[in-house]
């Protein structure tokens, strides 16, 4: 069950970068006719996922007005508003400059929205492991092999960097490749270093969805707990949990305590689980 949790949010995640990545490119480039095609093929496809995995959530949450709120950002990204604009044209509602302009900041408020669907879950992964560092030295061994290569080997530094990428993420396609020894040497630093980054990537990854499949039990837990804490609070001196029995004031004492314990690692806590910590608080008062 959790391997299959992992892999569908990744999956998740890797089909709003790629969406993403094909909205900068219609953006900013003026791409032919058949590149645009096999884009708008792609996007349909991963609109149709993100539809169906909306709806999906949407139908198994128990508060439905606190789902739509929460997920305002993924409900903005599956509206087809440029498919919408097309019919306006076809309808001869919009001219067609209109069209054209009313179509990019279409594409515009997705790119946003799927910007913004994307960046708290990248911020959280990079603190994970520590993977920002990861990500720093593994971009400075890049650059610095590329340098060397584009000196001793009498390249490019488009192509020494080029080929610095692909040996490092262990892809190697082999077309180019040093005769230097220090060329050698470097490249066989670079495919080792490449080798334990993917390793990090992959372990990276694993802890991160983990973490937060945890996380969201804890603070579910707690919020299930929260209303009856406040009701034994108000009706009982004395509080029978966990094996132990405490009386009205020690019982909120340790509350407390724990909250203090968990607050001293803030930046590991999710916003659900500062506002469940929150509601507790207010059920001691």
């Amino acid at each position: 069950m959790r391997r299959k949790y992992i892999a569908y949010n990744l999956a998740m995640a890797i089909l709003s970068i790629v969406i993403a990545i094909i909205l900068i490119l219609e953006l900013t480039l003026d791409l032919s006719y058949q590149i645009r095609l096999v884009f708008q093929i792609i996007d349909f496809i991963v609109w149709s996922i993100f539809v169906i995995d909306y709806f999906t959530r949407l139908y198994k949450s128990k508060n439905k007005k606190k789902f739509f709120k929460k997920n305002l950002i993924d409900l903005i990204s599956i509206i087809p508003l440029y498919s919408i604009f097309k019919v306006f044209r076809a309808l001869d509602i919009l001219k067609v400059g209109r069209v054209t302009r009313v179509s990019e900041i279409t594409r515009v408020i997705r790119l946003l929205a799927i910007i913004k669907r994307t960046n708290n879950e990248l911020s959280e992964f990079m603190k994970t492991n520590n993977f920002n560092y990861t990500i720093g030295i593994a971009i400075i061994i890049v650059l610095i092999s590329a340098t060397v290569m584009s000196s001793v080997e009498n390249m490019s530094l488009g192509a020494a960097l080029w080929w610095s990428i692909v040996t490092f993420t262990t892809v190697g396609y082999g077309d180019v490749y040093p005769i230097s020894t220090l060329g050698k040497l470097t490249a066989s630093i670079l495919m080792i270093m490449g080798i334990g980054f993917i390793g990090s990537v992959t372990s990276t990854l694993s802890t991160y969805f983990i973490k937060k499949e945890v996380r969201k039990r804890k603070a579910e837990m707690i919020k299930k707990n929260s209303k009856l804490i406040k009701k034994s609070l108000g009706k009982s001196k004395i509080i029978y949990t966990d094996n132990v029995i405490y009386s009205k004031e020690n019982y909120k004492n340790e509350l407390i305590k724990d909250i203090v314990k968990r607050l001293s690692k803030f930046d590991d806590l999710s916003k659900e689980e500062i506002n469940t910590m929150c509601k507790v608080l207010l059920s001691l008062k």
